[in-house]
């Protein structure tokens, strides 16, 4: 299904909306194109996390958008990875960002539906953990899992992934 829409909802209770979407992202995927200088990039992109898709926003009169357009075509005739979540390893151990609120701050904190091609990068506030493992569902609702890890060295006192983990 494809939304165009400027991500504003009616008064009623949009957690009602988002809820029905998500109750039904078994059956049915949304991939919604928001429209306007005062689009809800909050509600679009919402709208399309909870039904497995991504969102694209069209600028008016802009030649991208005729990317924009053929790009959400093309995810919607492929299988993503959905359902996507970080453990974040520790002397043999995991430690899943989503049931440890506290101990690890992760941006983004909820991972969108990603396609063949795409990436996403996620920060990860942690103190000295060398590993992590993505865990996903492919479209056969398969968990896959990819590990990842790093040498003690390349640990880096400072603010800047804190600033870069702010603007994800």
């Amino acid at each position: 299904v494809f939304i165009f829409s400027d991500g504003v909802l009616p008064s009623t209770d949009s957690s009602k909306l988002f809820a029905l979407i998500q109750n039904n992202s078994s059956n049915t995927r949304l991939f919604s194109f928001g429209f306007g200088d005062a689009v809800s990039r909050y509600n679009m992109k919402t709208i399309s996390r909870f039904g497995s898709g991504t969102t694209e926003f069209m600028q008016s009169g802009a030649f991208n958008n005729k990317t924009k357009i053929l790009n959400q075509i093309q995810r919607s005739l492929q299988f993503g990875l959905s359902n996507i979540r970080v453990c974040w390893g520790a002397t043999g151990t995991r430690i899943r960002s989503d049931t440890h609120q506290g101990k690890i701050r992760q941006s983004p904190e909820i991972i969108r539906t990603l396609f063949d091609g795409e990436k996403c990068v996620v920060y990860g506030l942690v103190d000295y953990i060398t590993s992590a493992e993505l865990i996903a569902q492919n479209e056969d609702g398969e968990e896959v899992r990819i590990a990842v890890s790093t040498h003690e060295l390349k640990f880096k006192k400072g603010t800047l992934i804190h600033t870069l983990a702010a603007r994800g």
